[in-house]
């Protein structure tokens, strides 16, 4: 399970550093994509695997299987932290992210996966989450959760 929030700044080679106590739960081969806000996320590549394999299960020939595959799976990008902790992160993700070099993004545990986030994003989008609350955990009411 993948908790938290940490801020560590991409360096001059676009790479991040992951905390250790995420990196334990990612494991040695990470996979980072798009993510459904504007941010990435970062499975471990056992739970990639598995979403890939439900994806499979539904016929190609479905217009938003494809869609999802295009954003989801041509986004995708493998990663092995190096000794540092570190994960290189393609500068497609970073402008998909709007994140910088050099400049700080937020690492987020968010239960099976991890998310990096634009520090100012993720403050608009927290506010956004903090002032929708009512309506979210009614709607989870609903969902049974």
């Amino acid at each position: 399970m993948f908790l938290g929030e940490y801020t560590h700044a991409l360096d001059s080679k676009g790479r991040l550093t992951i905390p250790l106590c995420l990196r334990v739960e990612l494991g040695a081969t990470v996979v980072v994509t798009r993510g459904y806000e504007a941010c990435l996320v970062v499975y471990p590549l056992d739970a990639w695997a598995a979403l890939a394999r439900k994806i499979a299960q539904v016929s190609a020939t479905n217009a938003v299987v494809r869609s999802y595959s295009r954003l989801f799976f041509g986004g995708a990008h493998e990663s092995q932290p190096d000794r540092m902790g570190r994960i290189r992160v393609p500068a497609f993700l970073r402008d998909y992210a709007g994140l910088e070099i050099e400049k700080e993004a937020v690492i987020v545990g968010a239960n099976t996966c991890a998310e990096i986030w634009n520090p100012d994003r993720y403050r608009q989008t927290i506010d956004r989450d903090t002032q929708d609350l009512p309506q979210v955990l009614a709607n989870l009411a609903q969902m049974g959760v």
